[in-house]
């Protein structure tokens, strides 16, 4: 689905202020997957997945499927009057019917959790978690092939964001390929299949959650701290080499009878 080799990307090159915020990356991001992007600020992660979605154009890159992208606090790029327009916008502008604009908003809004009373509403005087509904529907009226989040969480409160993590894994259980940058280990290690590491704009780590978590050293080098359920099972000497994070989620609520 997305390709990269050996890609490189530097800004201002040529200027006293030339900084190359990616070195030598490859990777692959295959059809259906749920990837995470974890690093310190300043890792390179913004800079791959616009690189990915081929908003810095650069050698080295290939995809064959449609691709969106929902920036950080994308809420604040709302401008139309009611839910319904900032929905349809995108596919009015790529020339779809009318009757095909209806279908689209219709689907994402139900696949994102807002009810049909929303489409007169002015997304500007919705709440913080419905804002970032709304944008992420806007994305999804483009029916993309891959969504990629940075930082969808940041600035929800605790319900917002279980609920907007909830429609994000329904999308990819519904098979959207999923690529989510988080500072939120325990995000990562929930709801992704694979992690990427980033640190000055290297990729030092590419794997299965339970085994990139693992790494407590190769964490900390990239200031970086395994999710809470990690170092909870590791404190209870519990082995959880077999384990799925939901099954030491499980036993954690067993020890403390929550």
């Amino acid at each position: 689905m997305i390709g990269l080799n050996d890609v490189s990307y530097t800004y201002a090159k040529g200027t006293p202020f030339e900084k190359t915020a990616l070195f030598n990356v490859s990777l692959t991001i295959d059809n259906g997957e749920f990837v995470a992007i974890i690093g310190a600020t300043g890792s390179g992660k913004s800079t791959l997945i616009q690189v990915m979605a081929g908003l810095l154009p650069v050698e080295g890159v290939t995809s064959d499927g449609r691709i969106g992208l929902v920036f950080q606090r994308p809420e604040d790029q709302l401008f139309e009057e009611t839910v319904e327009k900032e929905i349809a916008f995108a596919p009015k502008n790529f020339g779809a019917s009318d009757d095909e604009i209806k279908r689209r908003v219709d689907d994402v809004m139900k696949t994102v959790g807002l009810s049909d009373k929303y489409k007169n509403e002015s997304p500007l005087k919705l709440s913080g978690g419905e804002k970032r509904r709304v944008a992420i529907a806007s994305i999804l009226s483009m029916e993309p092939d891959v969504l990629i989040l940075d930082e969808p969480t940041a600035g929800l409160d605790a319900q917002s964001k279980k609920k907007l993590l909830e429609t994000i894994k329904r999308l990819n259980e519904g098979g959207t390929t999923i690529i989510m940058v988080t500072h939120d280990m325990d995000d990562a290690a929930r709801l992704s299949k694979r992690v990427i590491v980033m640190r000055d704009g290297r990729v030092i780590a590419d794997g299965v959650p339970r085994g990139v978590f693992k790494q407590t050293a190769l964490l900390t080098s990239a200031g970086l701290t395994p999710p809470s359920t990690m170092t909870i099972l590791e404190r209870l000497n519990v082995d959880d080499n077999a384990l799925t994070v939901d099954e030491c989620e499980a036993i954690i609520r067993k020890c403390f009878r929550i």
